[in-house]
C-alpha cells in the first residue's frame, strides 16, 4: 500500500493544510479500513476500540487512534477512492501473476443464474462458522434443513420455525422455541440467548451445489 500514489486515485486530505490542526493522513485510516475489512470488524466504534488495545493495530497506525466519527466519515467521504483502491489492489496482483481472472466472486443472489449457464461458481469454506460464544457454539451445519416443511431441526431434534424474511441480506431467519431451549440439555452447547436464531441463505440450495462441485473438481 505504501507504494499507492493516494492522491492519483482520489483520497482527499494527502497534501495537509497550511493552517489549522493537521487531520488523520487517508493512509492512516485506509490501513485501519483494510484491517477491519480482513478481520471483518464493520463497526466504526468498534474499530475506534481496536485501535486503542490491539497491538497489531497499534504498530500498524503508529499508536494513531482516530475516533468512530473519523472513521465513519472517511467511509461516507472515500467511497469512490477506496474502490479505485480495489481495483488498483487487482492490477498490482495481475501484473503479478497471482491471480488470472478465471474465478469470480459475487454474492449468493447470482449463483442460481451462473449455475444455468454451466458455469462453476466457488465459495469460502467457512460460511457456517458460528462466531458467538467464542467459536464455541453448534454452526449452521449443525441444523438439518426440511425443504418440505421449511424448517431446521437442531442437534436435539427441535424445530426451528422460520420467522423473518431478510430480503436485503439474501436470507431467511430461524427461530427455536424459547420452552425448546429452556429445557434443552444442549443449550450451554448452542446459545447465550433464551433461544436459539439460525439465518440461512436464501439461495442455500445453490450455494451448496457450488460447495459439492468445488470439492469434486
Amino acid at each position: 500500500m505504501d507504494g499507492l500514489d493516494l492522491g492519483e486515485v482520489g483520497f482527499v486530505g494527502v497534501d495537509p493544510a497550511a493552517t489549522g490542526r493537521p487531520a488523520y493522513h487517508p493512509a492512516v485510516l485506509l490501513k485501519l479500513y483494510i484491517y477491519g475489512y480482513l478481520n471483518r470488524i464493520q463497526s466504526s466504534r468498534r474499530l475506534e476500540r481496536e485501535a486503542q488495545r490491539n497491538v497489531e493495530l497499534m504498530w500498524l497506525l503508529n499508536r494513531l487512534a482516530p475516533d468512530h466519527k473519523t472513521i465513519a466519515e472517511f467511509r461516507r467521504r472515500e467511497g469512490a477512492a477506496l474502490r479505485a483502491v480495489a481495483a488498483a489492489f487487482v492490477r498490482f496482483c495481475r501484473g503479478q501473476g497471482l491471480i488470472g481472472g478465471e474465478w469470480l466472486a459475487i454474492d449468493g443472489s447470482k449463483f442460481e443464474a451462473l449455475e444455468a449457464q454451466g458455469i462453476v461458481a466457488h465459495i469460502p469454506a467457512n460460511r457456517a462458522v458460528n462466531n458467538q460464544g467464542e467459536g464455541t457454539f453448534f454452526d449452521r451445519t449443525s441444523f438439518a434443513y426440511d425443504a418440505a416443511s421449511d424448517t431446521l431441526r437442531c442437534p436435539a431434534g427441535q424445530t426451528l420455525q422460520r420467522k423473518q424474511l431478510q430480503r436485503g441480506k439474501h436470507r431467511v431467519l430461524y427461530a427455536a422455541e424459547i420452552g425448546d431451549c429452556g429445557s434443552c440439555v444442549l443449550k450451554a452447547r448452542c446459545t447465550a440467548s433464551p433461544r436459539r436464531f439460525v439465518a440461512r441463505n436464501l439461495h442455500e440450495a445453490a450455494l451448496h451445489e457450488c460447495t459439492r462441485a468445488r470439492r469434486l473438481s
